[in-house]
């Protein structure tokens, strides 16, 4: 059985791909069921072209469709206390994060709503007969944008928590 896990780098993994003689044919213009160029239209072409990449590789090996995962979005509170929730968790040694939570400075938002921002995130689940063979993820993120935020300095922290994008401050 295939299993493709969320990769840390995507575009990593499709350097690597493309470098094996048995994948380099993989990387030619094709369409795997469910995914396009642009999922949706809003993800770079090369974002949309590593899903379709994985989507294809994956297909060459078996599966018949993938499809990108929608992601539900938590309202209000809820969103906050998730990414919360999580961030506590990762940075419970950081006092610099624990005085900020502390004092209130500590600024949690989407990533949507910082637009220049550009972070978004993608799982794509791929299929056969039906039966989930694995996933693949992959984001978009304005590099530029995030090295020019860290410059200015403060903390600044973007990611992903259960499905929720987050741009998180202090």
């Amino acid at each position: 059985m295939l299993s493709i896990n969320t990769v840390s780098s995507t575009r990593t993994a499709l350097v690597l791909l493309a470098g094996r003689a048995e994948t380099r044919h993989v990387f030619a213009s094709k369409t795997a069921a469910g995914v396009g160029p642009s999922p949706g239209g809003n993800v770079t072409p090369l974002v949309g072209d590593a899903l379709l990449q994985i989507a294809d590789l994956t297909a060459r090996l078996g599966a018949d469709s993938a499809s990108v995962r929608p992601q539900a979005q938590l309202e209000g509170v809820n969103f906050e206390d998730k990414v919360m929730s999580w961030l506590s968790r990762i940075y419970e040694d950081d006092e610099g994060f624990q005085q900020a939570v502390a004092n209130g400075t500590l600024n949690v938002q989407r990533a949507v709503d910082v637009e220049a921002l550009g972070f978004r995130s993608y799982i794509v689940d791929v299929q056969k007969n039906g039966n989930h063979l694995g996933s693949a993820g992959a984001v978009t993120v304005n590099k530029q944008y995030l090295s020019d935020l860290r410059a200015s300095g403060g903390n600044h922290i973007v990611g992903t928590a259960e499905g929720q994008d987050y741009y998180v401050t202090w």
